[in-house]
């Protein structure tokens, strides 16, 4: 029996995947030039819609662990071995894009492995599976320790974030290697408590609306702070200032972000096409990088002048949401037929 789910929770992963489509094609705003009256405002766009990453973490965290559910090992298991399998059989199609397509030598097999699959460098986005796999390991812990669910736990959480964080910079700078932390589950304290908060009851989303216009004063300044922070101003990337200013933008930024995306899902919970797409967003997002890499060897998007790039950036979102509604509504074409068949 196909699980019983909540449109709103659809509507906000349908909301988190265009801003995944947003994000990867507007991207290349920091070619634009200097003068260009528009890299500003997609900078701070492109900073907002990197609450989608977040918003999918807390998401998965309250999902699975609301009603106090216990999970397990057999958990683990049933979540991530369909997903291993469908990360391997993509990894092989975007190894393979670059290498035959966009003429990269492929690394040998130790580089292959440490580097591209166990840190989901294939390509630029299956990062996000690796996380995925951490992710459903920490939810089977936290379903058995039963972690406090104050209001302050995200607050504390988004502390603890920023010290690890520094902590693993500054050990990796020391050591001269470059930290790859958006791969660790580690990195991702404060929508995992989010998740938990959220799991706790209702009154936590109560608290999101009544306090909107503080989350979203708040996510607002963030994303004009880090937008800022990207075009240079601030203190230099790679000192301790640049890394603890970073920091903490990022972890307000969460703060704020997450509230705001299930307040903006509320107000949009009857908004069937945003469900249909949350409720394939996983396919989507494994396969509108493809579209992105094929316009962009087509076509040279990301050359010419500020005019050419801008267009680029158009082009490649209206066929990534082209596809993304294709894809969403031709799956649940076929999810409704054999559904009617079995009956």
């Amino acid at each position: 029996m196909a699980e019983n789910r909540c449109q709103k929770y659809d509507v906000l992963r349908g909301l988190a995947i265009v801003f995944v489509l947003l994000i990867h094609t507007s991207a290349e705003y920091g070619l634009l030039s200097s003068g260009c009256a528009l890299r500003f405002p997609l900078n701070a766009a492109n900073k907002l819609f990197n609450a989608a990453v977040p918003t999918f973490v807390t998401l998965t965290v309250f999902l699975a662990l609301r009603g106090g559910k216990r999970r397990g090992l057999s958990y683990v298991v049933k979540k991530a071995l369909p997903l291993l399998a469908m990360y391997a059989a993509w990894s092989a199609v975007y190894a393979a894009l670059r290498v035959f397509a966009g003429g990269e030598a492929m690394p040998d097999a130790k580089a292959f492995l440490l580097g591209w699959l166990l840190q989901g460098k294939t390509f630029y986005h299956l990062y996000y599976i690796i996380l995925l796999l951490q992710l459903y390991v920490v939810i089977a812990l936290l379903s058995h320790a039963k972690p406090p669910c104050a209001p302050w736990l995200p607050l504390l959480a988004a502390a603890a974030q920023v010290a690890a964080a520094l902590l693993i910079e500054q050990a990796a700078e020391a050591a001269g290697v470059t930290a790859n932390l958006g791969v660790l589950a580690l990195y991702y304290f404060t929508p995992v408590a989010y998740g938990i908060c959220l799991a706790s009851g209702p009154e936590v989303e109560g608290r999101f609306a009544r306090m909107w216009p503080l989350y979203t004063a708040a996510l607002a300044v963030m994303c004009l702070a880090r937008a800022a922070l990207a075009d240079g101003l601030g203190p230099a990337e790679g000192t301790l200032a640049g890394d603890l200013t970073a920091a903490v933008c990022r972890e307000l930024f969460i703060l704020a972000a997450v509230p705001v995306m299930f307040n903006l899902a509320g107000a949009l919970a009857s908004c069937r096409p945003l469900a249909t797409l949350g409720r394939h967003s996983l396919g989507i997002y494994f396969a509108h990088p493809l579209l992105i890499y094929i316009a962009e060897l087509a076509f040279g998007f990301n050359g010419g002048d500020d005019a050419v790039k801008l267009t680029g950036m158009a082009v490649k979102l209206a066929l990534v949401l082209l596809f993304a509604f294709v894809f969403a509504y031709g799956s649940e074409a076929r999810f409704l037929r054999s559904d009617k068949n079995a009956v």
